[in-house]
């Protein structure tokens, strides 16, 4: 019965007491003395003042104010515990029970705030058993808690673990069935929802044994350094020695209850249609209704002046009431329900955010970004795009949909290109603006070792056999076909198995410092820990084991799935992985350095990861750092699969080492130096920005980042901006 209790507290529940007309409600579950014939005396607090038998303990701290059908119980900061206390002449004290229904309206915060009912309390000493609402982390239980104590002796069993709420009725019922006589508990309570949604649960829920206790039963308001308000509105005491009454369901406060059943939902629509928004309540009566609206970006809700009913329907709508929030203040006599917000978004057609050759030593692509995920069907279709002088034999659309490579004609690196599209459209259907330009960029992204001399060898694996110092470890494991430009790789399910590699084993070949940086792209990767493949270093040349950086799909170190991953191999996972979604058939940039084999107290490996395409900037730091020493041998190429596939392309490798012969990095595969990019920078003084840049590039303005773009008329470096109004988006364009 806990359980049923705290699924209904997750309901947004809020209910009031005594009202002098009553509400038209539902049947709802009442406690299980309705009916029955009890010595007792049962209290609604109606009357003008309050009943003479309610005695406040001590009499000097009179915190129970009775007005208008509810009991006021504030205590603030009370060093003694307070009771108000039925002292009924002829009350049998051993053997008494107390129900009453009670919401608190403030609680502060701490050990001391507590209130409830009591029962057994002694008249002088003001002690007693009493069952309190409570916030405060004891015995396993944390924060908001229902808990037993017998007053500044000792706290109960373990809490009722229910997070109350504020402003919200419960049920307490708290009973002594004797002089606690071991090993019986004389001391039983529970707690449920008193809003009528519930039944009583039919067990108690906290069961304690205290022998000695006599006394009367009623309510406690203690504070012992902080705020304990709350309010009673029903009350019943049953005790030998009362006089015999039937309790009815008229004692009995009528539930105004009011819960929101259907939440606001979000709503996307196109640019100048209308959105509906709707809320749907139970309650004991017709409820009033209030639309509220809030700005993108804001948290500030207004009123919507007329919008009073069930359902509210915008105006035309314009793109710039994208991520406006809407929800619904329902509220019915003084109790008041806040709905969760609908979010409004905008439907707005795709757009292009960038077009940039990618990296190929053909340079016969371009990679395209568009502004959200747009169909297959449409992106795809090569109609949809058009290049003077140059032709589009196809199109891919890559995972996340919003990036599209065109397999085009060889460009020319000198050259400009304008790029039209029209036709594509997003998942909802709506269509890019008919013919949208965007010129290519040709500024590719390189690794910064390109242009540079250095001590290494590279290989674009263009020539008809493998280069004679490739040498595959083991000898027999020889997974490594080149072909047409491009090493093929392929590993599958050896287990037990060893670690393949590909080393570059040179005459001369430093071990000391080394580093391997390659394009690869994942073909087929199977599923599990087994598949793994990638760059190395330091790998011994007869036992095939050294340092890689793996691809890697596998949950590992806090990081799910997908992932990069340093290994020593068939020794040692390194630290918590990169954690990058990588894809298959998408090119991707692996570096990996060792920069000592002796005993270290530092880092000597790193490594980093990112995007071959061209439009992705080197990450000017490492991204994996290990400390692992003794590790002696070469750079290379590492294949690794234990039961499962691992099948990947490289179209290009470096190393660099001592002893190896000088080069100049990019001189027959790539461009030795991509066109440079231009750079602007901003500054701020006051309200006004200066923007500089390099070079002959011209400033573009946009409102949205997306676009449209449009030339800065006569802007040159350096050009003041006044901030004023919305923000702006700039640009330079090459």
């Amino acid at each position: 019965m806990q359980n049923q209790l705290i699924q209904a507290g997750i309901a947004v529940f809020l209910l009031f007491g005594h009202f002098s007309a009553k509400l038209q409600a539902q049947p709802k579950f009442t406690p299980t003395d309705i009916g029955q014939t009890v010595n007792g005396y049962q209290d609604d607090f109606t009357g003008t003042t309050r009943n003479s038998n309610w005695i406040p303990v001590p009499p000097e701290l009179d915190m129970y104010e009775q007005a208008n059908g509810v009991l006021k119980v504030t205590v603030v900061g009370e060093a003694l515990d307070t009771h108000l206390l039925y002292q009924a002449q002829g009350y049998g004290n051993t053997v008494q029970e107390v129900l009453a229904r009670i919401r608190v309206t403030a609680f502060g915060t701490g050990d001391g705030p507590r209130c409830g009912v009591a029962v057994a309390v002694d008249p002088v000493t003001s002690q007693g058993i009493n069952l309190h609402f409570r916030d405060h982390n004891q015995d396993g239980v944390l924060g908001r808690q229902f808990k037993l104590l017998d007053d500044r002796r000792a706290w109960g069993p373990r809490g009722l673990d229910i997070d109350w709420e504020d402003n919200v009725w419960y049920w307490l019922r708290l009973r002594q069935t004797g002089p606690g006589t071991a090993p019986t508990n004389n001391i039983n309570g529970k707690v449920w929802l008193a809003d009528g949604s519930v039944p009583e649960p039919s067990g108690w829920q906290m069961n304690w044994r205290r022998s000695g206790r006599t006394g009367f039963a009623g309510l406690v308001g203690a504070s012992i350094g902080g705020l304990s308000e709350y309010e009673v509105d029903y009350i019943l005491i049953k005790a030998e020695g009362l006089p015999s009454i039937k309790v009815t369901a008229e004692a009995f406060p009528t539930p105004l209850f009011l819960i929101i059943t259907q939440q606001p939902q979000n709503a996307t629509v196109d640019a100048g249609r209308t959105a509906t928004f709707a809320v749907e309540a139970s309650s004991s009566a017709t409820p009033a209704y209030q639309w509220q609206k809030a700005n993108a970006g804001s948290t500030n809700f207004a009123d919507i002046p007329g919008a009073t009913s069930k359902t509210y329907t915008t105006a035309p709508l314009v793109a710039s009431d994208n991520g406006t929030k809407f929800r619904s203040i329902v509220t019915l006599g003084g109790a008041t329900v806040t709905s969760q917000a609908g979010t409004l978004t905008i439907e707005s057609p795709p757009a292009l955010v960038s077009a940039s050759a990618g990296v190929d030593r053909a340079l016969n692509s371009i990679t395209l970004v568009f502004s959200e995920p747009v169909s297959a069907s449409t992106a795809t279709n090569t109609a949809n795009y058009a290049i003077p002088g140059v032709t589009i034999s196809a199109a891919s659309l890559a995972a996340g949909g919003t990036k599209v490579v065109l397999r085009t004609g060889v460009l020319n690196a000198s050259a400009s290109y304008q790029l039209s599209v029209s036709g594509v459209q997003d998942l909802a259907g709506n269509t890019i603006s008919a013919n949208s330009q965007m010129g290519v960029s040709l500024a590719l992204h390189l690794p910064s070792d390109f242009g540079q001399t250095v001590s290494g060898f590279q290989d674009d694996f263009a020539a008809a056999t493998r280069d004679p110092n490739w040498a595959p470890v083991p000898p027999e494991k020889d997974n490594y076909e080149q072909a047409n430009g491009l090493l093929r790789v392929t590993v599958l399910g050896d287990n037990p198995g060893l670690d393949t590699h590909l080393l570059y084993e040179a005459p001369d070949y430093s071990f000391e410092t080394q580093e391997v940086l390659a394009r690869i792209r994942i073909t087929a990767f199977g599923a599990g820990d087994a598949p793994r493949c990638g760059v190395a270093v330091g790998v011994d040349g007869q036992t095939s084991q050294g340092i890689n950086l793996h691809f890697r799909d596998n949950d590992q170190d806090g990081i799910s799935g997908r992932q990069f991953k340093l290994l020593d191999d068939r020794r040692a996972w390194g630290p918590p992985g990169l954690d990058i979604d990588w894809e298959n058939n998408t090119w991707y940039w692996l570096r990996l350095r060792q920069t000592t084999s002796a005993p270290v107290d530092t880092p000597n490996i790193q490594a980093k990861v990112w995007p071959a395409d061209g439009t992705v900037i080197e990450p000017t730091d490492w991204q994996l750092s290990w400390m692992r020493s003794d590790r002696i041998g070469f750079a290379g190429l590492v294949g690794s699969s234990i039961g499962g596939l691992s099948e990947y392309e490289v179209d290009y490798v470096l190393i660099k080492a001592g002893g190896l012969p000088s080069i100049k990095v990019g001189s027959s595969t790539y461009p030795a130096a991509a066109p440079p990019l231009p750079a602007i920078r901003a500054l701020r003084a006051g309200n006004v920005v200066t923007l500089t840049w390099t070079g002959s590039a011209t400033l573009e303005a946009a409102d949205r980042v997306n676009g449209p773009w449009t030339a800065v008329g006569g802007a040159s470096s350096p050009h003041s901006v006044a901030l004023a109004g919305a923000g702006k988006f700039y640009r330079l364009r090459q």
